[in-house]
């Protein structure tokens, strides 16, 4: 089970429970690309601040996929 919750520009919260996760660790805080993860058991928390939120993925150093079309068949690159 999961939850997203969106506060505006504020920040966002994304919230997974599953026996997936196992019983370990009890209590763990990470930071990641500015994010701020909790694990405990069962259960992993993200926090992510208002300011990655108005980044956006076009400033956040990483490359979008393009919506490249397939290419016909028979065509060949040379």
């Amino acid at each position: 089970m999961f939850a997203y919750v969106k506060y505006g520009k504020r920040f966002a919260v994304y919230a997974e429970a599953s026996k997936e996760l196992g019983m370990r660790p009890i209590f763990r805080l990470n930071t990641c690309n500015g994010e701020t993860i909790l694990n405990f058991p069962y259960v992993q928390v993200i926090l992510t601040p208002g300011k990655k939120l108005k980044a956006g993925p076009e400033n956040d150093g990483e490359e979008q996929d393009q919506d490249i079309p397939p290419s016909s068949e028979g065509t060949s690159e040379d």
